[in-house]
């Protein structure tokens, strides 16, 4: 979510300049309501929050307020079955999900960066499931040069709290995780090697040998060829599917990107994964 507003100095107002002013706003609402009711919003835990002077000439300021925020949607055929589970005793400024106690402070003068995970459960077919979504800390940065890196220590926080959801017949972990099955352990094991550990990764579960590589265009979405290097955006399942149905990536291709054809830019800066899982 951004959101602007004017610097009382300011001559003008640089929120409300056209080329910029549709960019100030809250995201998931304007998600929803594209899906027209397709889809509901189920889950939102609030991650880091942050405000940023903001200026196009130098002169005239504005101030910046940035939310980062997860959310569970789910299917509206499904949400009437669908209902938020609290997994934390202290939950994020959202008032759903939690934030993970490694972050990343960048000193007095910031606000830490927090990230966090939230959960539903639902019941398909008779089944209990519980579904989390995430989303963990950059790879490689730490707070002090002895510890091991913030999304590690998140990955294991993470695995504690879904090794203690015994009640559910189906478990399924998804998010950017930030970390690849290739990336190297750096002073302690990698969020990828945590998770698999205990988990299974749907992708590799799937017919074939695509890379699935998720991550990630250039950040302003300029960039004529794609740059989709990693596979960090992953689905886990705690119980082995029978079958990983439809796996694959949605705007990896340049077919993909927004009008005008040619010049418009990649709809995201990673591409989403999809899978159907068979139990």
């Amino acid at each position: 979510m951004l959101a602007c507003v004017k610097a009382e100095e300011a001559e003008y107002d640089p929120c409300a300049l056209p080329y910029v002013a549709d960019a100030f706003a809250d995201h998931l609402a304007l998600t929803s309501s594209a899906l027209g009711g397709s889809y509901v919003i189920e889950a939102v835990v609030q991650n880091f929050a942050a405000i940023v002077p903001f200026t196009l000439d130098g002169m005239n300021f504005a101030y910046l307020t940035v939310v980062d925020r997860d959310a569970i949607l789910a299917r509206s055929d499904v949400a009437k079955d669908t209902s938020y589970v609290k997994l934390c005793d202290q939950e994020s400024p959202s008032g759903q999900g939690c934030n993970y106690h490694a972050m990343l402070l960048l000193g007095q003068a910031f606000p830490p960066v927090t990230r966090g995970y939230v959960a539903v459960q639902s019941n398909i077919g008779g089944k209990n499931y519980l579904f989390i979504d995430t989303h963990l800390e950059v790879e490689g940065l730490r707070n002090d040069p002895q510890s091991p890196p913030i999304q590690s220590s998140q990955a294991d926080e993470l695995m504690d709290v879904i090794d203690d959801q015994e009640g559910y017949d189906r478990l399924i972990l998804v998010g950017d995780m930030n970390s690849a099955p290739n990336d190297p352990a750096l002073g302690a094991d990698t969020p990828y090697t945590i998770l698999s550990s205990d988990l299974y990764d749907a992708w590799v579960l799937r017919p074939g040998n695509t890379a699935g590589l998720s991550c990630c265009q250039d950040e302003f979405l300029t960039n004529r060829v794609s740059l989709l290097t990693r596979r960090i955006d992953l689905i886990f399942t705690r119980e082995m599917p029978s079958a990983v149905k439809s796996a694959r990536l949605i705007g990896e291709v340049a077919a993909d990107r927004l009008s005008p054809p040619g010049l418009g830019l990649w709809p995201s800066d990673h591409a989403s994964v999809a899978a159907g899982l068979r139990y």
